[in-house]
This record gives structure tokens, C-alpha cells and sequence, in this order.
């Protein structure tokens, strides 16, 4: 007998709790709209400068001039008809700064020295220092 009253409000306990309860609408208020004019129509389109990263003087540089800059405290190359001021970069080398010293003031040294040991993996890491102007 137990059993069966428990059972019995176990039953009525589901049944209960399964049915759903009423749902009251929900009233909403209408917020009006303003409608706002149009802007004037302009032909004009602003025109952003370009972004132009580690150029500070962009000139034509001689190879005579590169080769002045042939020291660890001065130490301009070439890669690609670019030239780059790599001075700072010397110290944080991986491979050591005397592997770079002897080619600094130099164009196709070093580009020859720099792609037979790196391939194009460090590009980045040389066009990401102090670029000083076009090699002529």
C-alpha cells in the first residue's frame, strides 16, 4: 500500500510540474521613429597619406657612399637595391657579430653572404631595420 501511494505522488508531482503555465502577453509601447535628412552628397574623397615605415631619408645611395659606413659602429648594407643601417642590430645577431662585420659597407657581399645562409627567412629581420635609401 506503501508503495502505491508513493508511487501515486511521484505521478502527481510529474504531471504537475510538466504543465506548462499560462503566458500573459507582453505589451509594448511604440517609440517613434525620428526620420533624419540625408547628408549632402560630396564628390570629394579624402585621401589618407601612405604609411611609409623606416624611411628617413629616402635618396639614391652610391656605392661609394655604402662603403664608407664598412664599421661594427657604422654599419650600413645593401639587400635587394636597398640599403639598411644594421648598427643596432649587430649585438643581437644569433650567429655572432663577426659573421656580419665583414660585410658591412657592402652590397652584393653581403646580399650573396646573407641569402646562401638564410634563404629569404630573415628578410623581415633585415627590412625591419633603419632603411637609409635606394643602392644606385
Amino acid at each position: 500500500m506503501k508503495k502505491i501511494l508513493f508511487l501515486l505522488t511521484i505521478l502527481i508531482l510529474l504531471v504537475g510540474c510538466s504543465a506548462e503555465a499560462p503566458v500573459e502577453p507582453v505589451v509594448t509601447e511604440e517609440i517613434p521613429v525620428e526620420v533624419l535628412p540625408l547628408a549632402e552628397e560630396t564628390t570629394e574623397v579624402p585621401v589618407e597619406e601612405p604609411i611609409i615605415e623606416h624611411i628617413e631619408d629616402e635618396s639614391l645611395i652610391s656605392k661609394e657612399e655604402l662603403a664608407t659606413h664598412d664599421t661594427e659602429e657604422d654599419c650600413w648594407v645593401s639587400y635587394d637595391g636597398n640599403v639598411y643601417d644594421i648598427t643596432d642590430y649587430i649585438p643581437n645577431h644569433k650567429g655572432g657579430k663577426g659573421s656580419i662585420i665583414n660585410y658591412c659597407g657592402s652590397s652584393d657581399d653581403f646580399a650573396d653572404a646573407f641569402t646562401s645562409k638564410h634563404g629569404t627567412s630573415k628578410v623581415s629581420v633585415l627590412t625591419s631595420q633603419e632603411f637609409k635609401g635606394e643602392l644606385e
